[in-house]
């Protein structure tokens, strides 16, 4: 909940983290939370489970959202796939 506050009270314009911290907002969120500031998602670290980047977009309207990979061990983004809302809805 308070990830949600600081949405909520804050002009956040970025949001990142694993694809699980997003689920778990999007679980907590009331209907009505939409936040337009934020521009820019990046989820990095785990699997990114089919319907999350939709539900994300629903609740981050305005941002872009962005699958990010890499080898583990090099501590770096070396994959970068945005996911766009038109290819998401064709494949769900």
């Amino acid at each position: 909940d308070e990830i949600l506050d600081v949405l909520r009270e804050e002009r956040v314009t970025l949001w990142n983290s694993a694809p699980a911290l997003l689920e778990l907002a999007l679980v907590r969120a009331a209907d009505d939370d939409v936040f337009p500031d934020v521009r820019t998602v990046l989820l990095s670290g785990d699997r990114i489970a089919a319907g999350l980047p939709a539900r994300a977009m629903d609740m981050f309207p305005n941002a872009s959202i962005n699958s990010l990979g890499g080898a583990t061990e090099g501590s770096i983004w070396s994959i970068h796939c945005p996911l766009l809302r038109d290819s998401l809805e064709n494949r769900i």
